[in-house]
């Protein structure tokens, strides 16, 4: 990695094996390429991933790869020999990684030096992604087998069907409501179909298909009907789960048929005064769980169903489950897709932030290198470096889920030190101006602040007009600390809220961003009790960070301050 800084060259090599595995839709293709991507960027002749029983993917070895006792024998690090056919003794370096079950990766090149500290950490990182593309493989893997059951579900329903040959409308009405259910029709409308089908197949005057209120389990909510007043329909909106055929339907999860339904105690009270004479009820499901119940009840006298009508009932039955499970599949793949999206996003914003002011250091020294007094280029270097750092956290912490837990372990911590750490590296901006600080000790979590400054410094300077001036500061109050970003402009018209969103990106804004920095700031906030808020007046925007003070977390004095 000549010309190239440490850190440099694993943020991109990790953004490579990203790119190379995340595409791939088969987990062994996964393995294989992980594999092979990682020997390349370390330049190893042999790259292998092992199970506790097997090989899973291996190059480099041609016929002869040893066996897996062999090399879960390797010492975990940069320090063990493995003797390659063709190759002689090769360093090797070994990573566990956690997945199902406990595996290794391991390569091995013939270089004069053992593998570095550096590429051990970018090795454990690979790992991860590896351990995170499989997962997300296997999850679309098992939504395929949910699928594939699901069509041969539909299958079984069609052999059922294909036996009724003289119920042609039948195949007509279920035909449509397959059509509706495939091409993601509104499940309102898929239902309603639903229930009119029953209406002309089954010689029912009253229909109705009720479900399990998600708010409350005990309670079941009418969502279509057929044959039904306005005053049935307000008695049967809500219900009892237990009551009427529909009811017992859903708590025994079985076909039941009421016969005298205006003398049976279990049936529902407005019909029974109304004196319907039978009624039958299927269970409808998700994922195989009860839910609700398809209803078809008559006011003729002595109106049996027969054991066709019996299965012609439950074949809707199952087509309401079925449109169901598929609108809660649908609902799921979209907030995966949102989640994703989200992190995604996220990710290239966290990752920016310090690039952003690496790039910009680097970007300075290239221009006054030789104006710039000895210290001042060391300061900025060391900055910079500091920055590099930041990033390597924020893959590791990205990469091992740690975004959950936003607000780091409080500390004890001096306030001004914490605001100039905030700002290192912005200062070749020339432009940004820290006002003065309260000279006291606090305990907080000191790096999550010092993000949130950091965040809302970028923030000013994306929005800002070029070369207005910048200020940060904080202010000390009884109950609560405040730290401030301040520059001149207006805020948009409407809730200064809204600002906090995701993906809220100002008109004015000058940076390639996604609209995340300000949302990502409120996040961390939260989490640790405080929160943002914003203003402008007067030509001037200030952006302000609530942080209260605890008993715990009062301050220690430097000098008198009016407490």
């Amino acid at each position: 990695m000549p010309g190239m800084l440490p850190s440099d060259w694993s943020t991109q090599q990790l953004a490579e094996f990203l790119e190379a595995i995340s595409g791939l839709s088969d987990e062994r293709a996964v393995t294989r390429v992980g594999v092979e991507r990682a020997a390349e960027a370390f330049d190893a002749e042999i790259g292998v991933l092992v199970g506790s029983h097997h090989v899973e993917a291996a190059v480099g070895f041609g016929p002869g790869v040893p066996v897996p006792s062999d090399l879960l024998s390797l010492t975990p690090g940069s320090a063990s020999l493995l003797e390659v056919e063709g190759l002689g003794p090769c360093f090797t370096i070994a990573v566990p990684i956690e997945d199902l079950e406990p595996r290794v990766l391991i390569l091995a090149r013939s270089a004069e030096e053992p593998f570095s500290r550096v590429e051990e950490t970018l090795l454990r990182s690979m790992g991860r992604v590896l351990v995170m593309a499989c997962s997300a493989v296997r999850l679309i893997e098992e939504e395929r087998r949910i699928r594939t059951r699901s069509e041969q579900q539909t299958a079984k329903i069609e052999q059922l069907l294909a036996s009724l040959l003289e119920r042609q409308r039948l195949f007509e009405k279920l035909s449509r409501i397959q059509s509706s259910i495939s091409h993601r029709k509104p499940l309102q409308e898929v239902l309603d179909s639903i229930v009119q089908g029953a209406v002309d197949l089954l010689d029912s005057e009253v229909v109705g298909l009720r479900l399990v209120d998600q708010e409350d389990p005990q309670q079941m909510i009418t969502l279509a009907s057929a044959g039904v007043n306005s005053d049935e329909l307000k008695a049967i909106h809500r219900t009892s789960a237990g009551e009427g055929a529909g009811g017992r339907a859903l708590t025994e999860n079985r076909l039941v048929v009421i016969e005298n339904y205006d003398n049976d105690p279990a049936g529902l009270a407005i019909f029974r005064e109304h004196r319907l004479q039978t009624a039958m009820a299927a269970p409808v499901h998700e994922n195989g769980k009860p839910v609700g119940s398809l209803v078809v009840a008559s006011y003729r006298v002595g109106r049996r169903y027969t054991e066709d009508e019996k299965a012609v009932l439950q074949t809707f039955a199952e087509h309401a489950s079925l449109a169901l499970t598929d609108a809660k599949t649908l609902e799921s793949m979209r907030e995966a897709q949102r989640v994703k999206d989200m992190f995604l996003a996220m990710v290239s914003h966290e990752l920016k932030t310090p690039l952003t002011v690496i790039m910009g250091t680097l970007r300075t020294l290239e221009r006054y290198m030789d104006s710039l007094d000895p210290g001042d280029r060391m300061s900025m270097l060391q900055a910079a470096y500091e920055r590099g750092k930041d990033l390597q956290r924020l893959i590791d912490r990205l990469l091992q889920g740690a975004s959950a837990e936003l607000a780091d372990v409080k500390t004890e911590t001096f306030l001004p030190d914490a605001v100039a750490e905030a700002v290192r590296g912005f200062e070749h901006s020339f432009r940004l101006t820290v006002s003065d600080i309260p000279q006291v000790t606090l305990e907080m979590s000191a790096s999550s602040i010092q993000r949130i400054i950091g965040i809302l410094v970028e923030n000013a300077l994306a929005h800002a007009e070029p070369s207005t001036p910048i200020y940060v500061g904080a202010d000390l109050e009884r109950d609560e600390m405040t730290f401030w970003v301040q520059n001149e402009g207006a805020l948009p018209a409407g809730d200064p809220s809204e600002l906090f969103q995701p993906f809220h990106r100002g008109e004015d804004a000058t940076s390639s961003g996604v609209g995340l920095g300000l949302y990502i700031a409120s996040r961390i906030a939260e989490s640790m009790g405080g929160h943002l808020t914003a203003w402008s007046d007067s030509g001037i925007v200030r952006f302000i960070l609530h942080y209260p003070l605890r008993k715990s977390t009062f301050p220690t004095l430097t000098k008198n301050l009016p407490l």
